[in-house]
């Protein structure tokens, strides 16, 4: 009898008392009047001690994060594996993963913004109540949203209850974080916005703006929005998350996203404060939310961003016929991190593309805004295919704005260089050098025009390309695109503008 209760005692001590070095999923059920007993899973990483300080990661819809072979529909966001597998690497600082069980039938009363819902006018009010009472059951009452109670019960049971079993987590906003999809992604900013104090970043995966399954004649949209507004701090702090897939039931919400991507810019939040990813393949499925995961976390647990340039354009942009290093968008961004900060490139370009196919392919690429630099290189195949350079400047316009979009409306942030005279190569020996070099002057005289319009930085490299030179590798070895040693020049030049 005396071995089974000191075995009792035991257990009991060490189910109670905080683990030390516990790592793998462990489960509770937690008390809260407002709510009743919830569960909840604890996932720690592996090797972790009392002396590894350790982030807080709290994500809605528990039940689809860990085993999806208990799941409604088979899926997972695989959440223990990819958490393993960046810290692995070192992508992430260690965190644990907090995850919350939604309510089943009541999970829209649970994650709705509650007072977006009390702010609604009457007229409003009545409409999101049609709307939300035709998708219930014929027995089903009109619930009212509660996530205020929710947020509370996080803050206030579910964090400190943390603490008790991981002393060494963190107990300070700017490491503890929030996040959810669908209706948990509008659970997660509002989550944050409510409990600044508490949270310091939020990350919202294909956000559910509509708030049900319809934009027609639905007020929610705007309403998230004009909340947002009102709330959403004047000066940029903490780390705010989106993103967006266009298929399925993501294809409703790129239109908002982007409503909600210009708050945030319009209140100066920057790349250092927000990151919107959208995605025109992905969809409403735990599988792509977990592909999507890995970017969405090294980006929000760390707490260095790292500077990101979008290069835009055609041949001249990918340097068609020299190394990756030798690239002149490559050998700039080299240049620019000459004090400290490492930029990283992303290159939306190919050879032989004109305006309308960047236009397209944009419309096609996976873009993570805001970017911190943005470059536009783009229309000498415009001018070789022989266009007119009145279409180029409708079709240029929107590619610049396009640009200032991706930079998160800060004009000085994006620059446009100008088009080379590729007639003075030697690929062009038997053309009519002088007609081109007046067709590139006219493109480039339109971008010039264009660039002025918009308040951005021109940067004339134009001269340099005609530029007679002895080193052997002024020009690449297929005669008609620039060498290492005129991008060099470029990237001199467009210093001389934008040194750092």
């Amino acid at each position: 009898m005396k071995l089974i209760w000191t075995w009792a005692i035991l257990g009991a001590f060490f189910w109670f008392s905080p683990i030390w070095g516990q790592e793998g999923i462990r489960h509770f059920e937690l008390d809260y009047p407002q709510l009743g007993t919830r569960k909840i899973a604890i996932w720690a990483p592996k090797n972790t001690s009392s002396k590894d300080s350790l982030q807080v990661l709290v994500l809605m819809d528990g039940q689809m994060l860990f085993d999806g072979t208990t799941t409604w529909n088979q899926q997972e966001w695989r959440v223990d594996e990819i958490m393993d597998s960046l810290m692995l690497q070192k992508a992430i600082p260690p965190t644990l993963v907090i995850g919350l069980w939604h309510a089943e039938k009541q999970r829209r009363a649970e994650y709705f913004p509650q007072k977006v819902y009390e702010q609604l006018s009457r007229e409003e009010l009545v409409r999101v109540q049609e709307l939300w009472k035709a998708t219930l059951d014929p027995s089903d009452q009109m619930p009212l949203p509660y996530s205020d109670n929710f947020t509370d019960w996080i803050a206030q049971k579910v964090l400190p209850f943390v603490y008790t079993q991981y002393p060494n987590a963190y107990r300070t906003p700017q490491h503890n974080f929030v996040g959810g999809s669908s209706m948990g992604g509008l659970l997660a900013w509002y989550a944050h916005l409510e409990h600044p104090e508490v949270f310091g970043g939020s990350m919202s995966m294909s956000t559910h703006w509509p708030g049900l399954y319809t934009l027609d004649n639905n007020p929610l949209p705007a309403a998230f929005k004009k909340y947002l507004e009102k709330n959403l701090p004047t000066t940029p702090v903490g780390s705010w998350y989106f993103d967006t897939g266009n298929q399925t039931l993501d294809a409703l919400y790129p239109e908002w996203q982007a409503q909600v991507d210009q708050v945030l810019a319009t209140k100066g939040y920057g790349p250092r404060h927000w990151q919107s990813r959208y995605e025109p393949k992905g969809a409403h499925t735990e599988k792509d939310w977990s592909r999507r995961l890995p970017a969405a976390l090294v980006w929000l647990l760390n707490a260095e961003k790292p500077m990101r340039y979008l290069a835009l354009g055609d041949s001249y942009t990918i340097g068609e016929s020299v190394t990756f290093d030798q690239r002149w968008t490559t050998q700039l961004a080299e240049r620019w991190s000459t004090n400290g900060a490492k930029w990283k490139i992303t290159t939306i370009a190919k050879t032989g593309w004109t305006t309308d196919e960047l236009n397209q392919a944009l419309n096609e690429a996976d873009l993570a805004l805001p970017y911190d630099r943005v470059s536009l290189l783009i229309g000498v195949n415009n001018q070789y295919r022989g266009r007119e350079v009145e279409p180029y400047r409708m079709e240029l316009n929107g590619l610049i704005q396009r640009a200032i979009g991706y930079a998160g409306g800060r004009k000085q942030e994006v620059f446009l260089v100008s088009i080379p005279d590729w007639g003075v190569t030697p690929f062009a020996e038997n053309r009519d050098k002088t007609l081109i070099a007046q067709q590139i002057d006219q493109y480039n005289e339109v971008m010039h025009q264009e660039a002025k319009a918009h308040g951005l930085n021109w940067i004339d490299i134009t001269p340099i390309s005609r530029r007679k030179s002895d080193q052997s590798d002024w020009i690449a070895t297929d005669g008609l695109h620039p060498g290492p040693s005129m991008y060099q020049a470029w990237v001199e030049k467009i210093r001389e503008i934008i040194p750092q």
